[in-house]
């Protein structure tokens, strides 16, 4: 579990914190600042390729959401491995951190993961929204999202 706050404007996010008292991290966000995790910059892997690395994601409430299975199928056909962490603020701070090589969910809640999804971006990540938020959000390490996105689309 975590704990996480965003402050929004006109524009999006402006401030993101997750905290994850497990591991006794603090990750940040500032719009047009960088990603932080105890006050030291973070940015996401430089990973170019899916094979090795992780790919987080969550269920909708207690269920699969639509081509789950389908997405983690073809992520394994890369040698790509999939976690659900329990947490989408805490999937996002994990690819923010270069922990992940992206993060997909078929369904998101903004209150869930403002502030997660701008220290992603913030660390770099290519964050991709679906409209409207019931059709997922896609965010991913700059070299991989093409990757991600074809093995998303293998899904559809």
């Amino acid at each position: 579990s975590s704990f996480t706050i965003a402050l929004a404007d006109a524009e999006g996010p402006l401030l993101g914190v997750v905290a994850d008292p497990h591991r006794d991290e603090v990750f940040t966000a500032r719009r047009g600042h960088g990603a932080r995790r105890d006050g030291a910059l973070v940015a996401c892997t430089s990973a170019t390729d899916l094979a090795g690395t992780v790919l987080l994601t969550e269920l909708n409430a207690h269920l699969p959401w639509p081509g789950m299975y389908q997405m983690i199928d073809a992520l394994g056909a890369r040698h790509c491995t999939v976690r659900v962490m329990g947490s989408s603020a805490l999937s996002l701070a994990q690819l923010a951190a270069g922990r992940a090589a992206a993060v997909v969910f078929g369904e998101y809640h903004p209150v869930d993961t403002m502030a997660g999804l701008l220290i992603a971006a913030e660390a770099g990540a290519v964050v991709d929204y679906a409209t409207p938020p019931s059709a997922g959000v896609t965010a991913a390490a700059p070299a991989l999202a093409g990757q991600v996105a074809a093995c998303i689309r293998g899904a559809a």
